[in-house]
C-alpha cells in the first residue's frame, strides 16, 4: 500500500543528444498512482509522461540546444496492494544526437527489481475477555497519500512578436512557465479588447486551451493577452503582455490625421472673405 517512487533518468555518456522517447512498462500487479515530470530536463514534450491502459506510460521530448550529462526524465509513483516481485523496465527506447542530422544513438536501458514484503504484525495484547467470534473479512492494505503539490508554477512573462517563418507573419504570443513538482499540464490564453466608445469597458475573450506559439485573433487593432500556466495539480499561475497597434494602422492613422488637417485648413481659407481693393 506504499508508494514506491521510480525516476527514469538519461545519462548521455558524454554525448550531445536532444531528443529523447519510450515507454516505462510496469506489472499488472502494481498500480501506477500519479507521473510527475516537474524537474526534468525535458523542456519541450512532445507528449508529456502519460499512463496507458495497458500499465505503462509513453513519453517524448526535447531538449533545445542539447544536453550532455544525467539528469531526471520524471518520476513515477507506483504502489501494490500485497507481497510479490515485479520489474519496472524500459522498452521502445529511442535517443538522438544533437547533431542536425536526427542520428539515433546506441540506448543501453536500464531495469528496477522491486520486492514487496508484508510488513512484520504487531503482537496483539493479550484480550481481558475472550473474543467473539467474527466473520469479517480481513482489510486490504491502504494506499498511502501521495506527496503533496501545493505551489503554482513559477512566474513568467507572455512575449508578443512575428516572424516570417511562422504563422505567415502574423503576430503571435509564446510563452513557457516552469513547475519543479507536478510539472505543467496546460496552458489557456484568452484577449482583451477596448470597446468602442459608445459601449464603454473592456472586454475579454474566452479562455481557451493553447499551445505556444499561439497567433493572436487580434492582428490589427491593439490587445491585451493573458495566458495562465496549470501544474499536474490544477495550481495556477498567470502572465499577461500587450500588443499595441499595428505599424501599418498606424502610419494609415497618421497620414488620415494629416489629410484631415490640410483638408481643415483648406476649408478655413476658403471661408475667409476676400478683400476689397
Amino acid at each position: 500500500g506504499e508508494n514506491i517512487s521510480v525516476t527514469v533518468s538519461v545519462n548521455s555518456q558524454g554525448n550531445s543528444i536532444n531528443t529523447v522517447s519510450g515507454k516505462v512498462v510496469v506489472p499488472s500487479t502494481f498500480s501506477i498512482r500519479e507521473v510527475r515530470h516537474g524537474n526534468s530536463v525535458i523542456s519541450l514534450w512532445v507528449e508529456q509522461p502519460k499512463i496507458q491502459p495497458d500499465n505503462t506510460v509513453t513519453f517524448a521530448g526535447g531538449i533545445p540546444g542539447g544536453f550532455n550529462s544525467t539528469g531526471p526524465l520524471f518520476t513515477l509513483y507506483v504502489s501494490k496492494a500485497s507481497a510479490g516481485e515485479g520489474t519496472v523496465r524500459l522498452s521502445d527506447v529511442k535517443v538522438l544526437l544533437n547533431d542536425g542530422l536526427g542520428t539515433e544513438a546506441a540506448a543501453t536501458m536500464g531495469s528496477l527489481s522491486l520486492t514487496i514484503k508484508a510488513a512484520a504484525a504487531k503482537p496483539a495484547p493479550a484480550p481481558a475477555t475472550k473474543p467473539k467470534a467474527t466473520t469479517e473479512q480481513p482489510k486490504a492494505a491502504e494506499q498511502t497519500p501521495l506527496p503533496k503539490d501545493e505551489v503554482a508554477p513559477e512566474a513568467f512573462a507572455p512575449l508578443i512578436s512575428r516572424h516570417e517563418s511562422i504563422a505567415e507573419n502574423k503576430y503571435f504570443v509564446s510563452f513557457f512557465a516552469v513547475d519543479k513538482d507536478s510539472g505543467i499540464d496546460r496552458y489557456e490564453v484568452r484577449e482583451g479588447y477596448r470597446m468602442p466608445p459608445f459601449s464603454g469597458g473592456f472586454g475579454w475573450s474566452e479562455w481557451e486551451k493553447a499551445k505556444t506559439p499561439y497567433v493572436l485573433k487580434r492582428q490589427i487593432l491593439p490587445t491585451e493577452v493573458q495566458v495562465r500556466a496549470f501544474d499536474g495539480k490544477s495550481n495556477v499561475a498567470e502572465g499577461a503582455t500587450k500588443k499595441p497597434l499595428s505599424p501599418g494602422l498606424t502610419v494609415l492613422l497618421t497620414l488620415v490625421l494629416m489629410g484631415l488637417a490640410a483638408l481643415s485648413t483648406y476649408v478655413r481659407l476658403r471661408r475667409r472673405p476676400s478683400r476689397k481693393r
